[in-house]
């Protein structure tokens, strides 16, 4: 295994921290970071200020979803694939944010690449796991100067029959079979149990199954996700081949028999929905993620990313894919053998909604504006944008000067939204459905009186009229 100096440095600093520190509680078993010695913290902010230049926070409709690491400067995005729904965006760690594409995903994997329109983004740095041993220090990133999670490395390979299965609650799906490995003719069923679903709908032992929910099977694994992507009570259709001839039969999907598995599993932190069935090895590690912080980089003490987060698996488990196997996929996705998601056909489906731009500029706050007649020791500048009848639109206003206070009226000056940053940071955003075609009046102040200075305002339509 190699040794860095920097990375070596730090670890006899935080031996030393840990055993002045002895009050401290153990990392990674469920403690809250603000629990833990300041100067182990201390410590971990220096090992994650560069990788948290590489790292995102991902929404999805305006809710945070999950975390990203930036793979490559023009714009792309690695992250947890199955925690991707309705509208993505991503927040880099200087506030920005990007309406952000899925262009490929792995199921198996559940991860995803996404893109957004930036260019000279910081590209995560790579370490492979190889160079890993039981019990080294890892963090947890997120797009800030602290660390999201710290924790210590538990299997550096963890094979897939060791792997949690995706759901361990007693409404797990279940169907009631016994599968060999598979292959590109479909699943063979070495047992099918009675009295379960599977049995039930007319399945039987040395069926072959090529389709289940309108999805092809080739390996165990997509058997697997085919089945934990339904929940039990769900109708489906699954073809198995037997004696040469395809059949169909309609199955309902069960709940799992054996409860709500281990209940220690659901203390420490809100565990994953999937938390297992992944095609290959994955990285063990005591991190306390939770699920929506899962998706981006777990790093050395040098800041090297040796995987994606890709599951909160148990009280004391997290999974990463590992480094090799992300880089791997990217160069499939770089071949194009890793193709681009294409939405499922749904009779009389709607297209999915793609946010417009309505306007973008920027302006200035200054002592010379007109006081504003709601925040009267405030000044104000007035933006006048056309809107269309019940369309959901999404107002940002940022500024590094100022505490921004952001209103919405009418032609008429009625006041219709404000938002004034309650959320804890400098910015205002307001989201609503405009109630009339016409013109309305975006206003532009502070939340404290006198301040000046620049903004950025951007009105962008995300929601189609209703």
């Amino acid at each position: 295994m190699k040794h860095f100096a920097l990375g070596n440095f730090r670890r006899l600093t935080l031996a030393f921290c840990i055993l002045l520190a002895s009050s401290a509680p153990a990392l990674g078993q469920g403690k809250d970071l603000e629990r833990i010695s300041p100067a182990i913290i201390k410590i971990f902010k220096e090992v994650v200020y560069k990788p948290s230049e590489s790292t995102v926070r991902i929404q999805c409709d305006n809710k945070d979803a999950a975390l990203g690491a930036i793979i490559h400067a023009d714009g792309l995005i690695v992250t947890k694939y199955s925690l991707l729904k309705g509208e993505i965006t991503c927040k880099l760690k200087d506030g920005t944010v990007l309406a952000a594409e899925i262009l490929a995903s792995h199921e198996g994997h559940d991860l995803a690449f996404l893109k957004v329109a930036a260019k000279d983004l910081k590209p995560v740095e790579w370490r492979s796991t190889k160079e890993l041993l039981q019990a080294m220090w890892l963090a947890t990133v997120g797009p800030s100067d602290e660390p999201v999670a710290i924790g210590v490395v538990g299997v550096v390979s963890l094979p897939t029959k060791a792997q949690f299965p995706r759901n361990m609650g007693a409404k797990a799906p279940f169907l009631g079979v016994t599968m060999d490995d598979g292959g590109e003719n479909g699943v063979k069923l070495t047992k099918v149990d009675n009295n379960t679903p599977a049995a039930k709908a007319g399945l039987k032992k040395d069926d072959v199954v090529i389709e289940f929910a309108e999805k092809k099977i080739t390996t165990r694994e997509s058997l697997q996700l085919a089945v934990q992507a339904q929940k039990p009570g769900d109708k489906v259709e699954v073809k198995p081949v037997r004696d040469e001839e395809t059949l169909e039969f309609k199955v309902t999907i069960g709940a799992s028999p054996g409860g709500g598995g281990n209940p220690q599993d659901k203390m420490g932190s809100q565990l994953s929905d999937r938390r297992g069935g992944f095609p290959s090895p994955v990285l063990q590690h005591d991190t306390v993620v939770k699920p929506q912080d899962c998706g981006g980089p777990v790093i050395d003490l040098d800041g090297k990313a040796v995987g994606i987060n890709i599951s909160r698996a148990g009280r004391t488990e997290t999974y990463a894919i590992p480094s090799e196997v992300v880089l791997e996929l990217w160069e499939d996705f770089k071949s194009g053998k890793l193709k681009k998601v294409e939405p499922k056909d749904e009779p009389n489906a709607p297209a999915p909604f793609k946010a417009i731009e309505t306007f973008s500029g920027k302006g200035k706050l200054s002592d010379t504006d007109d006081r504003d007649k709601v925040r009267k020791k405030s000044f104000h500048q007035v933006h006048t944008v056309k809107l269309t009848a019940g369309a959901e639109y999404t107002i940002d206003l940022k500024s590094g000067a100022f505490d921004a206070y952001l209103r919405v009226e009418d032609a008429d000056g009625k006041q219709l939204h404000q938002d004034d940053n309650s959320g804890g940071d400098s910015d205002a955003r307001i989201v609503f459905r405009a109630p009339a075609d016409g013109e309305y009046r975006i206003i532009v102040t502070t939340a404290k009186g006198g301040q000046t200075g620049d903004y950025t305002l951007t009105v962008r339509q995300t929601g189609a009229p209703k």
